[in-house]
C-alpha cells in the first residue's frame, strides 16, 4: 500500500477527530458557562420528577396561569452516576403565585433561588410535614390558595355582574325600540284617520290613491 496514501487518510481522520472534539469541547463549556449564574431550584414535588428537588434551571416558559420549569438535577446520587445512570433534565409545571423566588442578594448573594410550592399541601410527604421547615410551608401554600379562592371569587362575581350587565343593556334597547316602533305605528293611524274618507288625488301624474 502507497504509505502516502496512508498517512493522508491518517491526518484526515486525526484532523475531523480533532474538529469534532473541539465542537463538542464547546458546546459543553457553553453550557456549563449558561448554567454557572443560573437560578437554583428547590422542587418540593420532586415525586413527579423522578425524585430530584435540587438543580439548576435551565428554561422557563409561561403557560396561562402557569410556568413550565425546566431544571439539572444536581442531588443526584454519585454512586448511581457513576454505575453509568444517565441524570435527565426535569420538567415540571408550577402555577405562577406558587413559584416563590429569592432575588440574588436577598438570600443567596450570587443566586436567584426558586421555591416550587406543590398546588395543595396534600402534596408533602408526611415527614416533611412534620418538620419545623413543612410546617411552615404548609401553612404558606394553604395562604396562598386561601387567596387564590378570594381572587377566584371576585374575578367571577365581575363575570357575572358583566353578563347581567349586558342582559339589562339589552333588554333596555329592545325595550327602548318597541316603545319608538309603537310610537311611530300611532302616528302613522292617527294620520290615516285624519284623512277625509272622500279626498282623491286627481293629480295627471299619479294614480288615484297613491300617496
Amino acid at each position: 500500500m502507497n504509505l502516502g496514501l496512508v498517512f493522508t487518510i491518517l491526518f484526515f481522520v486525526l484532523t475531523v477527530l480533532g474538529i469534532v472534539t473541539y465542537a463538542v469541547y464547546l458546546i459543553v463549556s457553553r453550557e456549563k458557562k449558561k448554567w454557572e449564574n443560573s437560578n437554583i431550584i428547590l422542587n418540593f414535588m420532586p415525586q413527579f420528577c423522578d425524585g430530584y428537588a435540587i438543580g439548576i434551571e435551565v428554561n422557563s416558559k409561561k403557560i396561562g396561569d402557569r410556568e413550565l420549569i425546566t431544571y439539572q438535577s444536581t442531588d443526584a446520587d454519585n454512586k448511581e452516576v457513576d454505575l453509568g445512570k444517565k441524570v435527565e433534565l426535569q420538567t415540571i409545571p408550577i402555577g405562577n403565585n406558587k413559584i416563590i423566588t429569592h432575588s440574588c442578594g436577598n438570600l443567596s448573594s450570587r443566586r436567584t433561588i426558586k421555591f416550587l410550592l406543590p398546588p395543595d399541601a396534600s402534596y408533602f410527604s408526611k415527614e416533611f410535614r412534620e418538620t419545623l421547615f413543612g410546617k411552615a410551608l404548609v401553612k404558606l401554600t394553604e395562604e396562598i390558595n386561601a387567596e387564590n379562592v378570594v381572587v377566584d371569587t371576585l374575578l367571577n362575581k365581575n363575570k357575572v355582574e358583566d353578563k347581567l350587565l349586558k342582559r339589562v343593556e339589552g333588554k333596555e334597547r329592545v325595550e327602548e325600540y318597541i316603545t319608538h316602533d309603537e310610537e311611530l305605528n300611532s302616528q302613522i293611524l292617527k294620520k290615516v284617520l285624519d284623512t277625509p274618507k272622500n279626498q282623491t288625488n286627481t293629480s295627471p301624474d299619479r294614480y288615484p290613491g297613491r300617496i
